[in-house]
Order: structure tokens, then sequence, then C-alpha cells
């Protein structure tokens, strides 16, 4: 007949609080292609009761977008006591149909003493989608270069494969002309006492490319 008793408190509460429903923010997508694209985003929510939430959007992941248009998506999220929350947002798909924007040097003039030289320089491209467009030029640069005018030709692609081009010149001179005396002084005649004197004149000359040419 021996006996014991315990006691416990069983509380019941009523899940009023709707899940934390989060959606990626709008954006735009760049194509290279005029084909529709596959719908694709991540869509999260957590409770406080329910571990797995039901969450639907419309339209779906995978849902063709041509490029184009504007798609907005909502989202509901219920747990399991019906308690939801909402959110939305838009994806743009729009089709790249722009060429770089490609930079070329200005054309330049190169005096040298010998027939060939080596030339270097630096085309600039920029593209509203591809960070780093591909930059080719023909002749390359730190090509050498033959006397007379070369043309170089540059051309710039970016990743949908939209491409420009840009030219300039590239002239090498070379420098076959001697320096000229522009004052060379006439004979001097000096009568002195010792054998030896100290002389002063001044000679000039010039060249069609060095401005300061040489005098011994």
């Amino acid at each position: 007949g021996n006996s014991n008793a315990c006691t416990f408190l069983v509380k019941v509460f009523r899940d009023t609080t709707p899940p934390v429903l989060v959606c990626p923010p709008s954006s735009t997508n760049i194509v290279c292609t005029t084909d529709p694209v596959p719908l694709n985003y991540t869509v999260t929510a957590t409770d406080d009761w329910d571990p797995n939430v039901s969450i639907i959007c419309t339209p779906t992941n995978g849902y063709p977008i041509t490029p184009g248009t504007t798609v907005n998506v909502n989202c509901v999220a219920r747990d399991d006591c019906g308690n939801s929350d909402v959110c939305s947002f838009s994806v743009r798909v729009i089709r790249d149909a722009q060429a770089p924007i490609l930079i070329c040097p200005t054309s330049r003039i190169l005096y040298v003493c010998t027939n060939r030289v080596p030339v270097t320089f630096t085309p600039t491209a920029t593209d509203d989608t591809d960070a780093t467009p591909t930059v080719t030029c023909v002749p390359p640069s730190g090509s050498l270069f033959s006397a007379g005018l070369a043309v170089v030709t540059c051309t710039a692609v970016d990743d949908c494969g939209r491409s420009s081009q840009c030219q300039f010149q590239v002239r090498v001179i070379q420098d076959t002309l001697p320096p000229w005396f522009t004052n060379c002084p006439d004979d001097i005649t000096l009568r002195v006492c010792t054998n030896r004197v100290p002389v002063s004149y001044t000679v000039t000359a010039i060249d069609d490319i060095d401005a300061t040419p040489t005098v011994v």
C-alpha cells in the first residue's frame, strides 16, 4: 500500500509568430543569347517552432525568362500553424548587344639611329558587362618596327563575342643626315711672345633630329 506522487505543469502556447522569409534583392542579368534562360534564385525562411517551413514561390525556379523582359517573383512562407510571411523581388534579363569600347594610342613618329626599333603601346578597353575584355593587336606591343609607316590594328572582344576595332600609325624615321655647322669661325691668326697661348672660339651645330648635337 506504499505510494508516492509527483506533479508537473503543462503549458500550452499558441504559435502566433509568422516565419521570417528572406528574398534575394532584385537583379539584372545580362546574357549573350536571345534564347530564354531559366530563372534561378534562393529564398530562405526560419521559424521559432517549425524547423521545416513551407516556401512557395511563383514563378518557380527554372521558369524561362526571355531576354528583354522582367519577371516578378512572389513568395509565401507558412509554418505548421498556418502563420505566414511574404516577400517579392524582380529579375530582369537583358541581352548584351554592345561591343566593347576600345581606345587606341595616338599615332606616333619615332626617330631612330637604326632601321628597326621595338615599340610598346597599351590600348584600353571597357565593356558594359565584361570587366576584362580581351584585347589583341597586330603587330603586338613590343614588336620590332622597321623604318617606314606601319598601321597597328587592335581588336577588343567581350565574353559574349562582341568585338570592336581601332587603328593607329607608327612611323619610324631612320636618321641618316649628319649635323651641320651654323657658326664655324674664320681662320684665326695670333702673334704671341711665347710658343703657347689659349685661344677661345665658339662653334655651333644643328641636327634634323638631335636638338643638342655634340661638338668636339
